[in-house]
């Protein structure tokens, strides 16, 4: 293992939280992984080992702001290594194994809850089957058959 560093930006401000995913081309079992802190630095480790494998990685970001749902800090084509057009290079030189990401393009949007665009909420009678005998609102446990004796 060969330490790697490095900083994430996107539009010119580092990206405060998140991890960086850098997963080597040539083994798709080996990746190192890396926090990112509040000032958009991360060191790679691999297996809780600092250091990634020497080799060409393909690289993925994923940074999300918390909270229902959780608001994307990035761009969503940085957050898959099969999409994400970033890679870097372990080489045996430490002062070639540190990058600085530019992130660009837009953020998706945080999907909406349930119910915010039109939508019903699993579980609201709107979802519920209703069965054409009862009828809405009916429930024959609840003393709504015809008594004989009346």
């Amino acid at each position: 293992l060969v330490p790697f560093t490095g900083k994430v930006f996107y539009r010119g401000k580092p990206v405060t939280k998140g991890s960086v995913l850098a997963q080597n081309v040539d083994d798709r079992n080996d990746a190192a992984l890396g926090e990112i802190d509040g000032e958009g630095n991360f060191s790679l480790q691999t297996n809780g080992d600092p250091g990634v494998r020497l080799g060409r990685h393909r690289v993925a970001i994923s940074a999300l702001q918390p909270g229902i749902p959780p608001t994307p800090l990035v761009p969503a084509i940085y957050v898959n290594t099969n999409t994400s057009p970033l890679k870097i290079e372990a080489t045996e030189d430490p002062s070639k194994n540190t990058i600085v990401f530019e992130l660009e393009g837009e953020l998706p949007s945080p999907s909406s809850p349930p119910g915010a665009s039109g939508e019903t909420a699993p579980g609201s009678d709107q979802n519920r089957p209703q069965n054409d005998e009862q009828g809405p609102g009916k429930d024959e446990t609840a003393g709504d058959k015809p008594n004989p004796q009346e």
